[in-house]
């Protein structure tokens, strides 16, 4: 038995030959003596090229997602944005002149004038310039257009009403106990309504033409005339 082991530890390991031209070589020699050959040196091929590939290939498919992705919600933001924006309000000369072009014309002094059942009854007084006065003895409602000083400018004033259609009148508010805050004026006044509601529908009639037109009550049954 140890002579077999010693033959076996005795002999020689088997040559190595060259992969080139097949020359005979010793074990662990790196260059074949006949050719030159790489012998115990394998060539080692480079790691494969597809895994590389297969990552940047996946790489580019997220980032393509992700900007279709990304594209889509610009797309619907901009959407809802123009479908919340507000229609533009039509110009205000545009909707007055469609307003009037609908509405057949009609005379403003018609307006101005008290309708007759706002009206006391027998009216008022009225003189050959067409300027009013109050009925002597008689409570009501009017509205006030202006207070003078002058009684000349006053009547002027009522007369040039009166051309243009407008119930306007004279008194003056010494003669009224009603009227004592506007002592020492001349007052021009419009119409005369049985109640309190009349003359304030009046007055916001009025009020289009005549800035600060305002409802009044005249005790005309307290009247101090001479």
């Amino acid at each position: 038995m140890n002579a077999a082991n010693t033959e076996l530890r005795e002999r020689p390991a088997p040559a190595a030959a060259c992969p080139t031209c097949g020359a005979p070589a010793e074990r662990g020699q790196l260059i074949c003596l006949e050719c030159g050959s790489r012998i115990a040196l394998a060539y080692r091929r480079p790691p494969s090229w597809h895994v590389p590939a297969a990552i940047v290939a996946v790489v580019l498919l997220v980032a393509g997602a992700a900007s279709v992705l990304a594209y889509r919600a610009l797309t619907d933001d901009a959407e809802d944005e123009v479908a919340s924006q507000p229609v533009p309000a039509q110009p205000a000369d545009d909707a007055d002149r469609e307003e009037r072009e609908a509405t057949p014309d009609q005379d403003e002094s018609a307006e101005e004038e008290p309708a007759e059942e706002e009206t006391g009854p027998g009216g008022l007084p009225v003189d050959s310039d067409g300027v009013r006065s109050w009925p002597e003895g008689e409570d009501g409602f009017t509205v006030v257009v202006l207070s003078s000083e002058d009684r000349a400018s006053a009547r002027a004033f009522a007369q040039q009403a009166s051309e243009q259609g407008v119930e306007a009148g004279v008194l003056r508010a010494d003669d009224y106990p009603a009227l004592s805050a506007s002592t020492g004026f001349f007052i021009v006044f419009v119409g005369r309504y049985a109640n309190q509601a009349g003359a304030d529908r009046a007055a916001a009639r009025l009020g289009r033409n005549y800035q600060g037109a305002y409802p009044q009550f005249v005790d005309g049954s307290r009247s101090r005339r001479q």
